[in-house]
């Protein structure tokens, strides 16, 4: 999940430098699936009851992990993360475009990270939301949050999904 992020977070930053080569950097996005792993470039993906994974990747569509399912983690982008009462998460769960809903119950040992209208961080469930911030920069009046989200996203469309 380390590596997802830092992929995801240094395509934000480098989005300034990809305008003179975008074509470049948007082919450069590739995921590739290990076993045990559930990816969709488009759609939902549905985690039903009882089933176990590694990880849960949605490109472009929401992640419901059912009751009593569980995952090592979980990222979706422009969609949704709803984790039910009686699901664990190994890792961390981290969504870019979306939110996250962890239901009481639940059980997330590491970090949420959401990128959306605000970037918000918080530690796993365990530590009963006492280490939690989120908010926004503005600069000359636009958040900081929704540049670093629309070049990211403009860099996922192009993203090339393969089976190890």
């Amino acid at each position: 999940m380390r590596a997802w992020l830092s992929a995801l977070v240094l395509m934000s930053f480098g989005a300034q430098a990809a305008d003179s080569n975008s074509k470049k950097l948007k082919d450069s996005c590739h995921i590739t699936s290990e076993p045990g792993d559930v990816v969709a470039k488009t759609g939902n993906v549905i985690i039903e009851a009882g089933r176990s994974v590694q990880n849960v990747i949605a490109l472009d569509g929401a992640v419901i992990l059912k009751k009593g399912s569980s995952a090592k983690s979980v990222l979706a982008v422009k969609g949704d993360v709803t984790v039910e009462k009686g699901v664990e998460i190994a890792e961390s769960i981290v969504v870019f475009g979306g939110t996250v809903k962890v239901d009481p119950g639940a059980h997330v040992n590491g970090g949420q990270i959401s990128l959306s209208d605000k970037l918000s961080l918080s530690g796993g469930n365990g530590d009963g939301g006492k280490n939690s911030v989120s908010g926004d920069i503005s600069i000359n009046g636009e958040s900081l949050s929704q540049m670093m989200l629309r070049e990211m996203l403009k860099k996922i469309e192009g993203c090339v999904v393969a089976e190890k």
